[in-house]
């Protein structure tokens, strides 16, 4: 799971700005904020975000942004907007009250920036997939997929980063389930493309990767089913404490993150959730405190209009730790997740009226 500027709004924002002829973009949080700014809630996972040798920066050598995009502070937003007419809390305070842009030029403001790489590398990474054709002639070209993440952050001095949840309950997600509709004489009439990206914890990177190149016509890809971190029960950490409420008994639940963008899609896991018994929450498609929805693979693939949920049983203390091991996983939840989504992918591989994408919830 993924906690870093890539996979936020702003990339559509930067993409935006840059057809227009941008050369950089420059983000400052909102002045008059209830929650925490990105880089205020990334000091709060802890792990990762505070090792003494940080994992570099890593960015796809084709891709679709091709601009710096920098996140500034408050006060060096305020100095930037010294020669306009308002100040970034009055332009917050027209904007929340009219849902309007207050775009205008900074008059005799010159801006400067230098970038300094400290070295460049060149490297190479996998998308590990597999098809399983569908039963149905006139339906196999129609694509159901599965995906997770099998990328993690490797090691530092202070031992391996296990990845034990985040993402190895996703990847093994992937593979049983693969191994589950192999196994079955019938076929779903759709096919299922079983996929782990690369490069996740680098900003999503495989996943932009397959949406930009795919390998399936995503103009038929009719849902995703997306896991990462499926295998513990949620709990408190300093990265949630005092932003959402995380209910007392999680042993049994799971998270769908993005519904708001297929309605039917979730209605299809509560019905088939009838015979298998989790508590389904959705909270996280309410909040915007820990920016959730842009943090996994799904995202890439909903910005195309496909489908997607994020399967997700929640952050825990161990999370972007070293001590995200496999002795702590929930396996009897993380079945019953699985035998879930194998009825939610069937039935998405055989209906005859796939999910509809909404476009603007």
């Amino acid at each position: 799971m993924y906690h870093a500027f890539a996979s936020s709004p702003q990339f559509r924002k930067a993409l935006t700005a840059q057809s227009r002829g941008a050369v950089a973009l420059l983000v400052v949080p909102e002045p008059k904020r209830t929650h925490l700014s990105n880089a205020q809630r990334v000091l709060r996972i802890g792990g990762s975000a505070t090792r003494s040798l940080p994992p570099p920066s890593e960015a796809l050598q084709q891709d679709t942004l091709n601009i710096p995009v920098l996140l500034v502070s408050d006060s060096a937003a305020r100095e930037l907007m010294k020669t306009a007419d308002t100040t970034p809390s009055r332009a917050q305070e027209i904007i929340d009250r009219d849902l309007k842009p207050q775009s205008r030029p900074l008059l005799d403001t010159d801006l400067s920036i230098h970038l300094r790489s400290q070295y460049v590398k060149e490297g190479i990474t996998y998308n590990v997939g597999g098809l399983l054709e569908g039963s149905s002639p006139a339906l196999r070209g129609e694509t159901i997929i599965i995906s997770s993440h099998h990328d993690h952050d490797g090691m530092t001095t202070d031992g391996v980063w296990h990845g034990a949840d985040d993402n190895g309950s996703g990847t093994v997600g992937v593979v049983a389930l693969a191994r589950a509709f192999q196994t079955n004489v019938a076929k779903p009439k759709r096919s299922i493309l079983f996929v782990s990206f690369a490069a996740e914890e680098r900003g999503l990177l495989g996943a932009y990767f397959l949406a930009a190149h795919p390998v399936r016509d995503l103009a038929t890809t009719r849902a995703m089913l997306n896991f990462d971190m499926i295998g513990r029960d949620e709990a408190p950490t300093p990265q949630t404490d005092g932003l959402i409420d995380i209910p007392k008994v999680t042993s049994n639940r799971l998270n769908l993150i993005g519904a708001n963008y297929s309605p039917d899609y979730k209605r299809v896991v509560v019905a088939q959730n009838a015979s298998v018994g989790l508590v389904l929450d959705d909270r996280f498609d309410h909040e915007s405190a820990l920016n959730i929805f842009f943090r996994s693979d799904q995202f890439p693939f909903v910005l195309k209009n496909v489908p997607a949920l994020w399967w997700f049983t929640g952050f825990h203390p161990d999370y972007h730790h070293v001590t995200d091991t496999a002795d702590k996983i929930n396996y009897t939840k993380m079945a019953k997740i699985l035998r879930l989504a194998y009825l939610t992918a069937w039935h998405f591989g055989d209906t005859a009226t796939p999910p509809r994408f909404v476009i603007n919830p």
